[in-house]
Protein backbone atom coordinates (compact mmCIF):
# COMPACT_ATOMS: atom_id res chain seq x y z
CA UNK A 1 0.00 0.00 0.00
CA UNK A 2 2.93 2.36 1.25
CA UNK A 3 4.51 1.66 -2.51
CA UNK A 4 1.07 2.48 -4.74
CA UNK A 5 0.84 5.71 -2.75
CA UNK A 6 4.57 6.34 -3.11
CA UNK A 7 3.99 6.13 -6.74
CA UNK A 8 0.82 8.43 -6.77
CA UNK A 9 2.05 10.63 -5.20
CA UNK A 10 5.53 10.71 -7.61
CA UNK A 11 3.22 10.86 -10.76
CA UNK A 12 1.14 13.58 -9.35
CA UNK A 13 4.26 15.52 -8.32
CA UNK A 14 5.98 14.99 -11.97
CA UNK A 15 3.07 16.05 -13.71
CA UNK A 16 2.48 19.41 -11.21
CA UNK A 17 6.16 20.61 -11.86
CA UNK A 18 5.68 19.82 -15.94
CA UNK A 19 2.05 21.83 -16.61
CA UNK A 20 0.98 25.09 -16.85
CA UNK A 21 -2.52 26.14 -14.89
CA UNK A 22 -5.56 28.52 -15.35
CA UNK A 23 -4.82 31.46 -13.14
CA UNK A 24 -7.52 33.55 -11.16
CA UNK A 25 -6.48 35.68 -8.88
CA UNK A 26 -9.64 38.18 -8.35
CA UNK A 27 -12.93 39.13 -8.80
CA UNK A 28 -14.81 38.33 -12.88
CA UNK A 29 -12.23 36.08 -14.10
CA UNK A 30 -13.18 33.01 -15.99
CA UNK A 31 -12.95 31.24 -19.39
CA UNK A 32 -16.26 30.82 -20.79
CA UNK A 33 -16.46 27.33 -22.98
CA UNK A 34 -19.95 28.25 -24.67
CA UNK A 35 -23.54 26.92 -24.77
CA UNK A 36 -22.01 23.01 -23.98
CA UNK A 37 -25.08 21.19 -22.35
CA UNK A 38 -25.13 18.25 -21.20
CA UNK A 39 -28.15 15.81 -22.12
CA UNK A 40 -30.05 12.89 -20.58
CA UNK A 41 -28.97 10.80 -17.54
CA UNK A 42 -25.30 10.83 -18.00
CA UNK A 43 -22.96 13.11 -16.64
CA UNK A 44 -18.91 13.81 -15.52
CA UNK A 45 -17.63 16.72 -14.90
CA UNK A 46 -13.75 16.89 -13.12
CA UNK A 47 -11.21 19.29 -12.53
CA UNK A 48 -7.92 19.85 -10.65
CA UNK A 49 -7.82 22.85 -8.30
CA UNK A 50 -6.28 24.98 -5.86
CA UNK A 51 -8.00 27.51 -4.16
CA UNK A 52 -6.12 30.72 -2.64
CA UNK A 53 -9.16 32.77 -0.73
CA UNK A 54 -11.83 30.86 1.63
CA UNK A 55 -14.10 32.97 -0.92
CA UNK A 56 -13.81 30.51 -3.49
CA UNK A 57 -17.08 28.96 -4.74
CA UNK A 58 -17.45 27.87 -8.41
CA UNK A 59 -14.83 25.36 -10.33
CA UNK A 60 -17.09 24.06 -13.14
CA UNK A 61 -20.79 25.82 -14.06
CA UNK A 62 -23.40 25.84 -16.24
CA UNK A 63 -26.29 27.39 -14.21
CA UNK A 64 -27.87 30.42 -12.94
CA UNK A 65 -29.89 29.19 -10.14
CA UNK A 66 -31.26 26.03 -8.24
CA UNK A 67 -34.10 25.68 -10.94
CA UNK A 68 -32.03 25.47 -14.12
CA UNK A 69 -28.76 23.71 -13.26
CA UNK A 70 -27.36 21.87 -15.93
CA UNK A 71 -24.16 21.28 -14.16
CA UNK A 72 -22.44 22.67 -11.13
CA UNK A 73 -19.09 21.31 -9.71
CA UNK A 74 -18.00 23.10 -6.30
CA UNK A 75 -15.01 22.17 -4.05
CA UNK A 76 -16.92 20.74 -1.51
CA UNK A 77 -19.97 19.32 -3.59
CA UNK A 78 -21.94 19.28 -6.95
CA UNK A 79 -25.29 20.72 -7.71
CA UNK A 80 -27.76 19.08 -10.34
CA UNK A 81 -31.37 19.83 -11.57
CA UNK A 82 -33.22 17.42 -13.37
CA UNK A 83 -36.78 16.45 -14.44
CA UNK A 84 -37.51 15.11 -10.83
CA UNK A 85 -36.22 18.77 -9.25
CA UNK A 86 -32.88 20.23 -7.73
CA UNK A 87 -30.04 18.11 -5.63
CA UNK A 88 -27.25 18.97 -3.73
CA UNK A 89 -24.70 16.31 -2.58
CA UNK A 90 -23.82 16.45 1.08
CA UNK A 91 -20.56 18.79 1.82
CA UNK A 92 -18.86 15.86 3.90
CA UNK A 93 -14.93 17.55 3.96
CA UNK A 94 -14.19 21.19 4.96
CA UNK A 95 -12.92 23.53 2.05
CA UNK A 96 -9.39 24.35 2.51
CA UNK A 97 -6.59 26.51 0.99
CA UNK A 98 -3.44 26.05 -0.81
CA UNK A 99 -3.80 22.52 -1.35
CA UNK A 100 -4.17 20.84 -4.79
CA UNK A 101 -7.31 18.49 -5.25
CA UNK A 102 -9.34 16.62 -7.80
CA UNK A 103 -12.66 17.07 -7.54
CA UNK A 104 -15.57 15.27 -9.78
CA UNK A 105 -19.53 15.08 -10.35
CA UNK A 106 -21.18 11.77 -11.59
CA UNK A 107 -24.73 11.30 -12.13
CA UNK A 108 -25.58 8.30 -13.99
CA UNK A 109 -29.68 8.85 -13.71
CA UNK A 110 -30.18 7.07 -10.34
CA UNK A 111 -27.42 9.30 -7.81
CA UNK A 112 -25.45 11.91 -7.85
CA UNK A 113 -21.97 11.74 -6.44
CA UNK A 114 -19.02 13.74 -5.92
CA UNK A 115 -15.07 12.61 -5.23
CA UNK A 116 -12.33 14.26 -3.79
CA UNK A 117 -9.24 12.99 -4.96
CA UNK A 118 -10.75 9.42 -6.38
CA UNK A 119 -12.82 8.98 -2.99
CA UNK A 120 -16.67 9.48 -2.80
CA UNK A 121 -17.31 12.21 -0.55
CA UNK A 122 -20.73 12.43 -0.68
CA UNK A 123 -24.04 10.99 -2.66
CA UNK A 124 -27.64 11.90 -3.50
CA UNK A 125 -30.44 10.11 -4.76
CA UNK A 126 -32.35 11.46 -7.65
CA UNK A 127 -33.64 10.15 -10.97
CA UNK A 128 -34.38 12.00 -14.61
CA UNK A 129 -33.53 14.02 -17.98
CA UNK A 130 -31.13 17.03 -16.81
CA UNK A 131 -32.32 20.36 -17.45
CA UNK A 132 -30.82 22.24 -20.15
CA UNK A 133 -30.39 25.99 -19.90
CA UNK A 134 -28.91 28.75 -22.70
CA UNK A 135 -26.31 30.39 -20.61
CA UNK A 136 -22.34 30.24 -21.09
CA UNK A 137 -20.65 27.11 -19.43
CA UNK A 138 -17.87 28.83 -17.20
CA UNK A 139 -14.81 27.56 -15.64
CA UNK A 140 -14.06 29.36 -12.21
CA UNK A 141 -17.31 31.84 -12.38
CA UNK A 142 -21.39 31.00 -13.40
CA UNK A 143 -22.60 32.61 -16.70
CA UNK A 144 -25.88 34.18 -15.38
CA UNK A 145 -24.35 37.08 -13.26
CA UNK A 146 -20.69 36.96 -13.24
CA UNK A 147 -20.79 37.66 -9.56
CA UNK A 148 -20.69 35.95 -6.26
CA UNK A 149 -19.33 32.62 -7.10
CA UNK A 150 -16.12 33.69 -8.44
CA UNK A 151 -13.46 30.99 -7.66
CA UNK A 152 -10.00 32.25 -6.82
CA UNK A 153 -6.78 30.72 -6.83
CA UNK A 154 -5.56 27.57 -10.02
CA UNK A 155 -7.72 25.49 -12.34
CA UNK A 156 -6.55 22.31 -14.75
CA UNK A 157 -7.71 19.44 -16.11
CA UNK A 158 -10.79 20.68 -16.92
CA UNK A 159 -13.06 17.30 -18.48
CA UNK A 160 -16.85 17.34 -19.84
CA UNK A 161 -18.24 13.83 -20.16
CA UNK A 162 -21.94 12.98 -21.36
CA UNK A 163 -21.40 9.50 -19.54
CA UNK A 164 -21.02 8.60 -15.99
CA UNK A 165 -17.55 7.86 -15.31
CA UNK A 166 -17.18 5.11 -12.42
CA UNK A 167 -14.43 5.47 -9.56
CA UNK A 168 -11.84 3.45 -10.99
CA UNK A 169 -11.74 5.66 -14.38
CA UNK A 170 -11.90 8.89 -12.39
CA UNK A 171 -8.73 7.14 -10.11
CA UNK A 172 -6.96 6.68 -13.04
CA UNK A 173 -6.47 9.75 -14.69
CA UNK A 174 -7.37 12.19 -12.10
CA UNK A 175 -3.58 13.61 -11.47
CA UNK A 176 -2.18 12.98 -15.23
CA UNK A 177 -3.20 14.25 -18.31
CA UNK A 178 -6.10 12.16 -20.24
CA UNK A 179 -4.81 9.97 -23.75
CA UNK A 180 -5.62 10.43 -27.03
CA UNK A 181 -9.05 12.54 -26.26
CA UNK A 182 -10.46 12.97 -29.53
CA UNK A 183 -11.15 8.83 -28.92
CA UNK A 184 -12.51 8.89 -25.57
CA UNK A 185 -16.38 7.69 -25.33
CA UNK A 186 -18.35 10.21 -24.04
CA UNK A 187 -15.77 13.54 -23.67
CA UNK A 188 -17.54 16.27 -24.62
CA UNK A 189 -15.07 18.79 -23.84
CA UNK A 190 -11.19 18.73 -22.67
CA UNK A 191 -9.00 21.99 -21.32
CA UNK A 192 -5.28 21.80 -20.20
CA UNK A 193 -4.77 25.32 -19.40
CA UNK A 194 -1.54 26.33 -21.21
CA UNK A 195 -4.21 27.23 -24.27
CA UNK A 196 -8.08 27.40 -23.94
CA UNK A 197 -8.59 24.90 -26.64
CA UNK A 198 -10.87 22.06 -26.94
CA UNK A 199 -8.35 19.25 -26.62
CA UNK A 200 -11.72 16.81 -27.51
CA UNK A 201 -11.07 18.13 -30.70
CA UNK A 202 -15.06 20.13 -31.25
CA UNK A 203 -13.83 23.81 -32.27
CA UNK A 204 -17.67 25.15 -31.12
CA UNK A 205 -16.45 24.73 -27.46
CA UNK A 206 -12.89 26.16 -27.68
CA UNK A 207 -12.64 28.30 -24.59
CA UNK A 208 -12.43 32.35 -24.13
CA UNK A 209 -10.31 34.42 -21.54
CA UNK A 210 -12.06 36.64 -19.92
CA UNK A 211 -11.75 39.75 -17.26
CA UNK A 212 -8.56 38.66 -14.68
CA UNK A 213 -7.89 35.13 -15.74
CA UNK A 214 -4.80 34.35 -17.37
CA UNK A 215 -3.62 31.18 -18.59
CA UNK A 216 -0.09 29.12 -18.45
CA UNK A 217 0.58 29.69 -14.90
CA UNK A 218 2.50 27.44 -12.46
CA UNK A 219 1.02 26.60 -9.14
CA UNK A 220 3.64 27.21 -6.59
CA UNK A 221 1.24 24.92 -4.45
CA UNK A 222 0.95 21.76 -6.46
CA UNK A 223 3.91 19.53 -5.13
CA UNK A 224 1.94 16.68 -3.60
CA UNK A 225 -1.18 15.08 -3.03
CA UNK A 226 -3.66 16.62 -0.47
CA UNK A 227 -5.28 13.92 2.06
CA UNK A 228 -8.76 14.29 2.36
CA UNK A 229 -11.06 14.03 5.34
CA UNK A 230 -12.18 10.30 6.24
CA UNK A 231 -15.51 9.01 4.51
CA UNK A 232 -18.18 6.19 4.83
CA UNK A 233 -18.74 5.63 1.09
CA UNK A 234 -21.16 2.97 1.01
CA UNK A 235 -24.70 2.53 -0.72
CA UNK A 236 -28.05 0.69 -0.23
CA UNK A 237 -28.21 -2.42 -2.43
CA UNK A 238 -32.27 -2.36 -1.45
CA UNK A 239 -34.92 -0.59 0.70
CA UNK A 240 -38.71 -1.03 0.06
CA UNK A 241 -41.69 -0.07 1.56
CA UNK A 242 -44.53 -2.96 1.95
CA UNK A 243 -48.06 -2.82 3.88
CA UNK A 244 -47.98 -5.28 6.76
CA UNK A 245 -51.33 -5.75 8.39
CA UNK A 246 -52.68 -2.27 8.94
CA UNK A 247 -49.12 -0.92 9.13
CA UNK A 248 -46.09 -1.08 6.63
CA UNK A 249 -42.94 -3.02 7.05
CA UNK A 250 -39.61 -1.20 5.90
CA UNK A 251 -36.81 -3.00 5.08
CA UNK A 252 -32.98 -2.42 3.52
CA UNK A 253 -29.41 -3.26 2.72
CA UNK A 254 -26.72 -1.28 3.53
CA UNK A 255 -23.48 -1.95 2.16
CA UNK A 256 -20.85 -0.20 3.81
CA UNK A 257 -19.27 0.84 7.13
CA UNK A 258 -21.74 0.89 9.81
CA UNK A 259 -22.83 4.23 10.10
CA UNK A 260 -23.92 6.31 13.26
CA UNK A 261 -27.59 5.87 12.71
CA UNK A 262 -30.37 5.74 10.04
CA UNK A 263 -32.43 8.65 9.04
CA UNK A 264 -36.33 7.99 7.90
CA UNK A 265 -37.41 10.86 6.01
CA UNK A 266 -41.95 10.97 4.33
CA UNK A 267 -43.29 13.37 2.64
CA UNK A 268 -45.78 13.95 -0.55
CA UNK A 269 -43.27 13.85 -3.39
CA UNK A 270 -39.10 12.80 -3.56
CA UNK A 271 -38.16 16.80 -3.29
CA UNK A 272 -40.39 17.30 -0.17
CA UNK A 273 -39.44 14.99 2.42
CA UNK A 274 -39.46 15.66 6.12
CA UNK A 275 -37.20 13.59 8.37
CA UNK A 276 -39.95 11.75 11.19
CA UNK A 277 -37.65 9.08 12.84
CA UNK A 278 -33.86 7.78 13.81
CA UNK A 279 -32.96 4.32 13.47
CA UNK A 280 -30.17 2.01 15.21
CA UNK A 281 -27.27 1.10 12.73
CA UNK A 282 -27.36 -2.03 13.47
CA UNK A 283 -31.25 -2.06 12.18
CA UNK A 284 -32.18 -3.43 9.15
CA UNK A 285 -35.90 -3.33 9.14
CA UNK A 286 -38.78 -0.93 10.68
CA UNK A 287 -42.28 -1.23 11.11
CA UNK A 288 -44.65 1.79 11.56
CA UNK A 289 -48.15 1.10 13.26
CA UNK A 290 -50.27 2.71 10.08
CA UNK A 291 -50.40 3.01 6.64
CA UNK A 292 -50.81 6.96 4.98
CA UNK A 293 -54.14 7.81 3.94
CA UNK A 294 -52.45 8.40 0.71
CA UNK A 295 -49.39 8.19 -1.77
CA UNK A 296 -46.50 8.67 0.56
CA UNK A 297 -42.67 8.75 -0.17
CA UNK A 298 -39.96 7.27 1.75
CA UNK A 299 -36.67 7.61 1.93
CA UNK A 300 -33.87 6.20 4.26
CA UNK A 301 -30.38 7.80 4.96
CA UNK A 302 -26.93 6.75 6.37
CA UNK A 303 -25.70 9.21 8.79
CA UNK A 304 -22.21 9.39 9.66
CA UNK A 305 -20.00 10.92 12.86
CA UNK A 306 -18.69 13.43 10.69
CA UNK A 307 -22.54 14.47 8.79
CA UNK A 308 -22.27 12.62 5.80
CA UNK A 309 -25.47 11.58 3.99
CA UNK A 310 -25.85 8.37 1.63
CA UNK A 311 -29.53 8.37 0.99
CA UNK A 312 -31.21 5.56 -0.73
CA UNK A 313 -33.68 6.09 -3.68
CA UNK A 314 -37.28 7.86 -2.46
CA UNK A 315 -39.90 4.84 -2.41
CA UNK A 316 -43.72 5.14 -3.31
CA UNK A 317 -46.67 3.65 -1.26
CA UNK A 318 -49.97 4.01 -2.90
CA UNK A 319 -52.87 2.99 -0.30
CA UNK A 320 -54.54 0.38 -2.76
CA UNK A 321 -52.30 -0.90 -4.69
CA UNK A 322 -51.03 -3.23 -2.53
CA UNK A 323 -51.59 -5.54 -4.74
CA UNK A 324 -49.72 -4.48 -7.66
CA UNK A 325 -46.83 -6.23 -8.72
CA UNK A 326 -44.51 -7.17 -11.18
CA UNK A 327 -42.69 -10.04 -12.65
CA UNK A 328 -39.15 -10.08 -14.32
CA UNK A 329 -37.39 -12.74 -16.12
CA UNK A 330 -34.62 -13.60 -19.15
CA UNK A 331 -34.89 -13.54 -22.54
CA UNK A 332 -32.14 -14.11 -24.64
CA UNK A 333 -29.62 -11.05 -23.88
CA UNK A 334 -31.92 -8.91 -22.25
CA UNK A 335 -34.28 -8.83 -19.12
CA UNK A 336 -38.03 -8.36 -19.86
CA UNK A 337 -40.15 -6.60 -17.01
CA UNK A 338 -44.15 -6.53 -17.18
CA UNK A 339 -46.24 -5.11 -14.45
CA UNK A 340 -49.45 -5.19 -13.28
CA UNK A 341 -49.99 -1.70 -13.28
CA UNK A 342 -48.25 1.31 -14.44
CA UNK A 343 -45.20 2.10 -12.02
CA UNK A 344 -41.42 3.25 -11.50
CA UNK A 345 -38.92 0.33 -11.60
CA UNK A 346 -35.62 0.66 -10.26
CA UNK A 347 -32.34 -2.16 -11.30
CA UNK A 348 -29.22 -2.80 -10.76
CA UNK A 349 -27.38 -5.75 -12.46
CA UNK A 350 -23.68 -6.88 -10.44
CA UNK A 351 -21.39 -9.21 -11.29
CA UNK A 352 -20.21 -12.32 -9.50
CA UNK A 353 -18.05 -10.30 -7.34
CA UNK A 354 -21.17 -8.43 -6.23
CA UNK A 355 -20.28 -4.78 -8.16
CA UNK A 356 -22.85 -2.87 -9.33
CA UNK A 357 -22.25 -2.28 -13.21
CA UNK A 358 -25.34 -1.15 -14.53
CA UNK A 359 -28.51 0.35 -12.80
CA UNK A 360 -31.48 2.46 -14.59
CA UNK A 361 -35.13 3.53 -13.51
CA UNK A 362 -37.82 4.00 -15.73
CA UNK A 363 -41.72 4.38 -15.66
CA UNK A 364 -43.09 1.62 -17.22
CA UNK A 365 -46.71 1.45 -18.37
CA UNK A 366 -46.75 -2.21 -19.43
CA UNK A 367 -43.60 -3.80 -20.17
CA UNK A 368 -40.02 -2.76 -20.10
CA UNK A 369 -36.44 -4.51 -21.38
CA UNK A 370 -33.41 -3.76 -21.03
CA UNK A 371 -29.92 -4.98 -21.98
CA UNK A 372 -27.32 -7.22 -19.83
CA UNK A 373 -23.54 -6.99 -20.14
CA UNK A 374 -22.42 -8.65 -23.27
CA UNK A 375 -19.30 -10.56 -21.45
CA UNK A 376 -20.14 -13.99 -20.71
CA UNK A 377 -20.53 -14.96 -17.16
CA UNK A 378 -23.91 -15.11 -14.46
CA UNK A 379 -25.24 -11.79 -13.17
CA UNK A 380 -27.52 -11.03 -10.24
CA UNK A 381 -30.35 -8.89 -11.38
CA UNK A 382 -32.07 -6.29 -8.93
CA UNK A 383 -35.70 -4.59 -9.35
CA UNK A 384 -37.62 -2.83 -7.08
CA UNK A 385 -41.14 -1.20 -8.06
CA UNK A 386 -43.94 0.08 -5.40
CA UNK A 387 -41.71 -0.91 -2.60
CA UNK A 388 -41.49 -4.49 -3.83
CA UNK A 389 -38.36 -6.43 -4.63
CA UNK A 390 -37.49 -8.88 -6.72
CA UNK A 391 -33.88 -10.89 -7.67
CA UNK A 392 -33.39 -12.66 -10.59
CA UNK A 393 -30.13 -14.48 -11.64
CA UNK A 394 -29.01 -14.30 -15.26
CA UNK A 395 -25.90 -15.96 -17.57
CA UNK A 396 -24.93 -14.50 -20.68
CA UNK A 397 -23.50 -17.23 -23.11
CA UNK A 398 -22.20 -16.04 -26.87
Amino acid sequence: MKGILFTVLLLFASFCFGQTWLSLPANTGYVALGDLDVPGTQLTVECLYTSTNPASVDLVSKHAGPGDVNYLLRRTHAELTTGSGFASSPAVCPPDENTCRHAAMVYNGTTLSFYLNGQLNGQVAMSGNMVQNNHQALVGNYGCCFGGEQFFGFIDEVRIWAVARTQAQIQTFMFIPLPTPTTQTGLLAYYSFNSAINLQGNALFNGSVAGTASLGNANPTCVALTPVCVILGGSFDRFTVSPEGDGLQLDWEWNGVTPQHFLLETGPTPSELTAIQDIEPMNNSLSLRHQPMQATWYRLSAITANGEVVSSNAVEFVPGKQNATFFANQIDNQVQVSVTEPMEIQYSVYDVSGKRILDGCHLVSNELRFDLPTMNGFYLVKLMGIGKQKTIRCRIVQ
